[in-house]
């Protein structure tokens, strides 16, 4: 399975430069870009490093008692960037300058008002000159607010059950995971103000509603081009959400006869592992200005 897997992370850079890609109408003047991956195994060839990357740095973050970092889970929502500064999520979230020096603390771990008991995602706010640092505790259903210094600045409750947060065109942005939508009317995305008020729900799944779920939390969002996207495996389509916040299927990813289907994902509140490996899987997707890159699982020979 290890040799598959591999396999199919190295074609899955060279995907958007196959002929593998049709179009189909979307909306008016739209079009939805299919992603045939069967066809893509077709035409297998290497991708080299420089398709990939223009530039690789290596960058050694000062380690003291107050910035010790352990393992990441999900790389893409513990380390964030933002202009000279990195932040990292390792159970409160560190601020490091871009050479790698360790600044402070943001925030601090604990049940006091202005304290946050874990970091279930967190996320920068840019609003005019201000910046700030929102952080999503599940533990507590709640988001608290920090500048850059670490100094607290506001909380505020949150009475659904996100996973994930984003800030997009001066709105929180919270992805409500896979079996924990009810509280949303199996809207996929929430937005709130940073006030805290809720604002829209968008990307409504009707085949979930008044179904008793499995929570999982096989996602992905990212910001590219000035534009959000929402990727989630239980799904074939990658969204793009508008700056007018209408979700607009992107891309539709054709994996096969062997894909789990939707109406097997929701019939149960247990996740059989025996039953998801008979099935392909996209357990990942990264999409960056060179390409779509997608981990898979269990792929089947064409």
């Amino acid at each position: 399975m290890l040799k598959t897997y591999l396999k199919c992370i190295f074609i899955a850079a060279i995907l958007m430069s196959c002929n593998n890609v049709t179009k189909e109408p979307k909306l008016k003047n739209q079009s939805i870009e299919t992603i045939n991956l069967r066809e893509a195994f077709k035409k297998e060839e290497k991708a080299s490093l420089s398709k990939i990357a223009t530039k690789i740095e290596y960058l050694s973050l000062e380690t003291n008692e107050e910035s010790i970092i352990g393992t990441f889970k999900k790389h893409n929502k513990e380390v964030k960037f933002y202009g000279n500064n990195i932040f990292v999520n390792t159970g409160g979230v560190l601020h490091f300058s871009i050479s790698g020096e360790f600044i402070n603390r943001i925030g601090s771990v604990g049940r006091g008002p202005t304290e946050y008991q874990e970091v279930t995602d967190f996320t920068i706010i840019q609003i005019g000159k201000e910046s700030l640092i929102a952080v999503y505790s599940q533990t507590q259903q709640k988001t608290f607010l920090y500048d850059f210094n670490g100094k607290f600045i506001k909380s505020f409750p949150i009475n659904f059950w996100p996973s994930n947060l984003n800030f997009y065109k001066k709105k929180l942005v919270f992805m409500n995971m896979f079996g924990s939508r009810n509280n949303t009317k199996n809207n996929v995305i929430t937005l709130v103000s940073i006030s805290g008020e809720i604002e829209k729900n968008i990307l409504y799944k009707g085949i979930e509603k008044n179904k008793d779920l499995s929570l999982k939390d096989f996602s992905r969002n990212y910001i590219l081009n000035d534009t959000l996207h929402y990727w989630e495996s239980d799904y074939d389509t990658i969204w793009q959400i508008t700056k007018n916040f209408k979700a607009i299927p992107k891309y539709v990813i054709n994996i096969g006869g062997n894909k789990m289907p939707i109406e097997t994902q929701i019939q149960s509140s247990i996740v059989d592992f025996k039953k998801y490996s008979k099935y392909d899987i996209i357990s990942e997707i990264c999409e960056t200005s060179k390409g779509l890159f997608l981990s898979l699982i269990h792929i089947s020979e064409p």
